[in-house]
């Protein structure tokens, strides 16, 4: 393959070379082509050096054993005893391994890398939450604090709308400056989830863009109700309470 190439002959072409396990005793292989790397391991993880041998040119004993791929549309379930089938007709005396679907292979192989990537997706999800009620909460009360101020300044002959919209402002500029302060912060630290995830970017410009809009919508509604419900205090009545 490309990394073996790489490793063996950097910069040059090693099509026509020859290569032995057994040192200077032979047998000699011809390299014949160079193919894309592979890779075995992990998704996350480059390709090993690998060598490609045709199965009747192996005469080793520890590389007597034979993967074989099959490709179907169907389940590849019910096309086992089939593929059974033909290898024992071909040599009956063949011992055949255990058949496994690609899929449940690599869901195997990645079990480990997807369950903390689902238990992060959880945590996430909780922290959004909590973030989103936390948000909720403060702007809420911070508000509600108000409640005579604003029914001061409704005595004083503010308007109802103008008062809110004021309000509603200073609750998203609020949450602006959290949002200012929170997305460098997780453009920061979202390299550390690169290992956790393949071939998806941890920079998602959806996800920057949704999780800031949802918490000044948040935000505003936070301040947008409690304002309202001040906005409807008897003014005669928050002055006698000043």
């Amino acid at each position: 393959n490309e990394a073996f190439a790489r490793r063996h002959w950097p910069g040059a072409n090693p099509i026509g070379e020859r290569i032995s396990f057994q040192w200077h005793e032979g047998p000699w292989l011809e390299i014949v082509g160079v193919v894309g790397d592979t890779r075995h391991i992990a998704a996350d993880l480059p390709g090993e050096p690998t060598m490609y041998i045709p199965h009747a040119q192996m005469t080793w004993d520890w590389m007597t054993w034979m993967s074989l791929v099959t490709r179907t549309d169907g389940d590849p379930a019910a096309l086992a005893p089939t593929v059974r089938a033909a290898i024992w007709e071909l040599d009956g005396t063949l011992a055949i391994g255990r058949n496994v679907p690609l899929t449940r292979l690599y869901s195997d192989l990645n079990a480990r890398r997807s369950f903390a990537t689902i238990l992060l997706g959880v945590f996430a999800c909780l922290a959004l939450v909590l973030g989103t009620v936390g948000v909720y909460g403060v702007l809420s009360y911070s508000v509600a604090q108000r409640t005579r101020e604003i029914g001061v300044r409704m005595a004083l002959g503010a308007q109802r709308s103008s008062v809110a919209g004021e309000v509603v402002r200073q609750g998203i500029a609020l949450a602006l400056a959290g949002v200012a302060l929170g997305v460098p912060a997780a453009l920061g630290l979202s390299r550390f989830l690169e290992s956790l995830v393949y071939g998806i970017t941890t920079r998602d410009t959806v996800t920057f863009i949704a999780v800031p809009i949802l918490l000044l919508v948040v935000a505003g509604l936070a301040a947008y109700v409690p304002a309202r419900r001040a906005t409807r205090v008897d003014p005669l009545q928050a002055l006698r309470t000043e």
